[in-house]
């Protein structure tokens, strides 16, 4: 077996030299070429190196299986074959009576017979084309310098050179800041960037992705609608160049971009073909650019009489008459919020001034804020407390929300159970500061504790995530006030379509286990009974929390009042999508409660509905005791920093994951 695997390797080697023997041959041609003696061989000499090539790849590959032992030098003898077969190609179809050379070939300097007197040596004043590393941006960058200065006869070969490295920026010119301006450098450079960024199928994949990843318009805004567009005809037009058929792509096209507009220019868009059946992208196209048009006519006209103009009549004593005034849509620029009328009695003064806001309770107050979705520090509305740039604070507990929305001691309201005598507030998690002796800076630990014959309750909510590109899903959350982040599930954060982004935050847990967090992503959760929503970073883990409750919860006893729940399974085990933390645990919460009786959990009302939380008996014996503990490897300092960031709605009980057992 042994000799004839010798032989065969033997044979392969004789035919290898007959292929580099017309390799070289090609070789001393184009070495020799001269255009007005040479130029009908052509097509031929690439037919034949073409032949070459082919046999080349399939007799090296055989050489490579027969003699594993040299396995490296064989690779050396491929990739040095490659370069010259390129070499070659390049040149022969650069000669060919077919218009510009091909994108993808090396250009040789063939211009020699030029003299230099041939060439001005100033451009038109021109731009050049610029590069910085964007692939996205490459195919336009190649076009034009083809087009501009590499297809160009006139241009020495060495002024090409500086054209060149004078076009790259930023990362595209790191690899070739060392080269020297020689013109016999020119053909490699370019080779080279070719090579680094001309990869059609890397191309290809990398604008269908920056497709989706356009970020979607918010709001009805002329600027952002017009810069959507262009980005995503340039990708659309990228893509056409690399031979995508994008003229065929109506349908998916214009359900990518519609999934990118505000909702007042999508219902716009379906109220102007909705007697169509089939709509085009450059429908679309042409009516978003019509759009954009219109949008800076209003903008321009209401930013005129937002300053103010006077009327005059004719006359001895002409008086002013009025004076026109006008309040700029958000949907076309920003507005100061002192223009904006109360929210509480639509007089014109601030919210904290308004003798009928200050007359409500502090959680009509609230419901009030939450509902206008105003920040509850500074009364404003496009943030919220914990963004808040107001140096002011509650002067009563100096937490982020205003004085007027302090509440000490909120009330709890029992309409369903008038019957029964007001109980103790449970307390259904404790927080400890677990540390060194004597350290100033502890870690900060929360924990939920379960005994055999009792169980707490923690706040489960059923809500809507949804992803970048619209897609909604019912998920089960858990409502952590003592969490500093939020978590979501391995297998939700797979399901949906958002970019996730890296980070290295350690998260601690009982006897100091540490699980070390990788990925992040960004997603909207909504509510399923009103319109409240709000965009969070979650942190991913395989399975951020055990099922709650641990155990089934026998209700039959309670005596339920007829409100919309949270969670209509609260009672029975279940997993846990998502974990909702302290930064926008407050914000959820309406402050409102209700006391089921003695022994029995509290229904806390949030925007999801009301939540279960509490404290209750389970008459089990076969319950395993639990603790849940949650903690992040902060300071005590930088931890209360973070609480006092929170917008606080009661003193009620906190409550922890088990995002880390």
């Amino acid at each position: 077996m042994a000799n004839k695997a010798e032989k065969k390797l033997e044979g392969n080697i004789l035919i290898l030299k007959r292929v580099l023997a017309i390799r070289d041959v090609v070789e001393k041609f184009v070495a020799e070429y001269d255009h007005e003696r040479d130029a009908n061989q052509v097509s031929v000499r690439l037919e034949t190196l073409d032949k070459v090539n082919k046999e080349f790849q399939q007799v090296q590959g055989e050489i490579e299986k027969l003699d594993v032992d040299q396995f490296e030098d064989h690779i050396e003898v491929r990739t040095g074959f490659e370069n010259r077969y390129c070499v070659l190609k390049g040149f022969l179809l650069s000669k060919m009576d077919n218009g510009q050379p091909p994108l993808n070939s090396t250009m040789i300097n063939t211009f020699a017979h030029h003299t230099s007197s041939s060439f001005h040596h100033r451009l038109p004043k021109i731009d050049l084309p610029k590069f910085s590393g964007d692939e996205s941006r490459w195919i336009s960058f190649r076009d034009n310098f083809l087009s501009m200065i590499h297809s160009n006869k006139d241009i020495p070969t060495v002024n090409k050179l500086q054209y060149l490295l004078q076009s790259l920026e930023g990362e595209a010119k790191k690899p070739f800041e060392s080269v020297d301006i020689q013109a016999d450098n020119y053909a490699s450079t370019w080779d080279a960037l070719m090579k680094r960024y001309d990869n059609k199928r890397f191309l290809r994949k990398e604008l269908f992705r920056g497709l989706f990843e356009l970020l979607p318009i918010k709001r009805e805004s002329a600027q952002e609608l017009n810069t959507l567009v262009d980005e995503f005809q340039r990708h659309v037009k990228a893509l056409g160049k690399l031979g995508e058929p994008v003229k065929h792509w109506n349908t998916p096209l214009t359900f990518i971009l519609c999934n990118k507009l505000d909702a007042s220019t999508l219902r716009s868009w379906e109220q102007e073909t909705r007697q169509k059946d089939d709509v085009s992208y450059d429908e679309l196209i042409e009516f978003l650019i019509q759009q954009v048009r219109m949008l800076k006519s209003v903008s321009s006209d209401l930013q005129h009489r937002s300053q103010g103009t006077s009327i005059k009549v004719a006359g001895p004593n002409p008086k002013k008459l009025s004076t026109f005034k006008s309040v700029v849509n958000a949907a076309t620029s920003e507005v100061k919020s002192n223009t904006l009328h109360c929210p509480a009695c639509s007089e014109k003064h601030l919210l904290h001034q308004c003798s009928t806001f200050n007359k409500l309770s502090v959680s009509q107050r609230r419901e009030l804020v939450t509902q206008r979705s105003l920040c509850w520090n500074c009364f404003r509305s496009g943030h919220q407390a914990r963004t808040c740039k107001s140096k002011f604070s509650c002067r009563t507990c100096q937490a982020r929300h205003h004085t007027s929305l302090h509440d000490a001691a909120p009330k709890k309201t029992t309409p369903a159970v008038p019957s029964n005598p007001p109980m103790q507030q449970p307390a259904p998690s404790t927080s400890a500061h677990v540390g060194t002796s004597g350290s100033a800076h502890p870690p900060e630990v929360s924990m939920a504790i379960q005994s055999n014959h009792s169980t707490v309750l923690l706040e489960t909510v059923v809500l809507i995530v949804v992803d970048q590109h619209g897609k909604e899903f019912t998920v089960r959350a858990l409502l952590d006030s003592a969490s500093m982040f939020n978590f979501i599930t391995k297998q939700l954060a797979n399901a949906l379509v958002t970019q996730r982004t890296a980070v290295d935050v350690a998260v601690s847990g009982l006897g100091e286990s540490v699980k070390q967090i990788k990925r992040q992503i960004t997603a909207t959760i909504k509510s399923k009974t009103n319109t409240f929503s709000s965009t969070l970073e979650f942190l991913v883990m395989k399975k951020p929390s055990a099922n709650l409750p641990t155990i089934a919860i026998n209700t039959a006893a309670w005596n339920l009042p007829s409100v919309p729940l949270a969670d209509p399974h609260f009672n029975i085990p279940g997993m846990i999508d998502i974990i909702i933390g302290g930064e926008c645990y407050h914000e959820i919460h309406t402050g409102n409660r209700i006391a089921l009786g003695n022994g029995l959990p509290l229904l806390v009302e949030t925007h999801f509905g009301w939540a279960v939380s509490g404290k209750t008996s389970t008459n089990s014996a076969v319950a395993p005791p639990a603790c849940y503990i949650s903690t992040t490897n902060r300071s005590l300092e930088s931890a209360l920093q973070r609480f006092w960031e929170l917008e606080a709605v009661d003193n009620g009980p906190t409550h922890s994951s088990e995002a880390v057992l």
